[in-house]
């Protein structure tokens, strides 16, 4: 009898190694699926939840007295509205009652030109802090805050 050279064949599939690689880059291309539905998904909350808010007309009709042909966006807090918009290129906001009387003002500043009381207390209170955001803001009264 002639001895046969016998070799082990795995009749099962590609061997254990090759699987876990074709499932990690199965795994990979999964991952990325589902993180793009998440970031999909994210998004359209995010768009929802910025839902039209509904202004009475007397306040709508309080800013179009003050700010003529203005592009607004509009927001509201508890029974307070705000109005964000561009006038003479500056960001500005205004805050109105629901009665449409107005409460606030704000218009942003450039950090130059806040008062140098204010800049020197900054500077000396909090050395290690960056000025993100200034504004001038006035209150109901016309009195600035």
């Amino acid at each position: 009898m002639k001895s046969r050279d016998v070799t082990s064949v795995n009749h099962l599939g590609p061997c254990r190694e090759n699987r876990k690689s074709n499932f990690g880059k199965v795994g990979e291309k999964v991952f990325l699926i589902f993180s793009l539905i998440f970031c999909v998904t994210l998004f359209m909350e995010m768009k929802t939840s910025q839902k039209k808010v509904s202004i009475p007309s007397i306040v709508s009709e309080s800013f179009q007295k003050e700010f003529p042909n203005q592009k607004v966006l509009w927001t509201r807090e508890d029974d307070f509205y705000e109005a964000e918009f561009r006038h003479n290129g500056i960001r500005t906001s205004v805050v109105y009652g629901k009665m449409g009387n107005r409460k606030e003002f704000e218009v942003e500043i450039i950090v130059n030109e806040l008062p140098l009381t204010s800049l020197d207390y900054l500077k000396k209170n909090y050395p290690s802090n960056k000025i993100l955001e200034t504004a001038r803001i006035k209150d109901y009264k016309n009195k600035l805050t």
